[in-house]
């Protein structure tokens, strides 16, 4: 049975999509002609499911720039482990639409790391259990927290390590190995501070996520040193 506040909800939807139609799609009638024949996005950006992460808003990008891949804790399988959406999109991505970039980007305050962090939490949720098993490597790796450790910053510190764990997985799949001895792929592990909109990329030369302006993209010049332990 639906919700009471459901109505609401919709409507709410179809009012902005109203606006989106009176004030951008119509301002922008030619360009979306021209999607409608294809996309040639850059950059793969492989996120989290969470509400309160929307790329194009944080990075201020059109329809057609970026391929966004999203699920709970932005993780990506290893070759063979699942086959599914992140292997699909991963796929998709290099081979159909040869991006240059692929991003990992986790986020501060997520409930997916929270969720490695304390499995009692998702017990009732089998789905979700099984799914955060591609996290527990960056756990393994982040273990054990110095006793100062707030919760808040053990949430940080996983999720950092998670993205950089994600993009060692992303290495064992033949289309990324490929493109990337070509030279022609790049791979970045990226943190999003919600409160504050921040960007941190992880840096192979500190070991460290350094402010996006200032990072050093993960390539395969050194991924073979992507997957040791980020620096808390």
């Amino acid at each position: 049975m639906a919700s009471k506040n459901t109505g609401g909800v919709i409507k709410e939807l179809s009012a902005g999509w109203q606006r989106y139609q009176a004030e951008r799609h119509s301002q922008a009638s030619k360009k979306y002609r021209e999607l409608s024949e294809g996309q040639s996005p850059k950059v793969l950006f492989v996120t989290c499911a969470d509400s309160r992460i929307e790329p194009s808003v944080i990075f201020q990008t059109d329809p057609g720039e970026l391929f966004v891949a999203r699920n709970p804790g932005n993780l990506v399988p290893p070759l063979g482990a699942l086959l599914g959406g992140a292997s699909a999109s991963l796929e998709y991505a290099l081979t159909a639409l040869e991006v240059s970039d692929v991003i990992v980007c986790g986020h501060s305050n997520c409930g997916a790391m929270k969720g490695v962090l304390n499995p009692d939490a998702v017990k009732a949720m089998p789905g979700v259990a099984h799914w955060l098993q591609f996290a527990l490597p960056a756990l393994s790796i982040q273990l054990p927290f110095r006793r100062s450790t707030s919760p808040a910053q053990k949430i940080e510190l996983l999720a950092k390590q998670n993205a950089v764990c994600q993009l060692q997985n992303l290495a064992t799949y033949p289309v990324v190995a490929k493109r990337l001895a070509e030279g022609v792929l790049r791979l970045h592990a990226w943190y999003y501070d919600i409160p504050s909109g921040a960007i941190t990329c992880f840096d192979n030369g500190t070991r460290q996520f350094e402010p996006l302006t200032q990072a050093t993209a993960a390539s395969r010049s050194d991924y073979e040193r992507v997957h040791l332990k980020a620096s808390r």
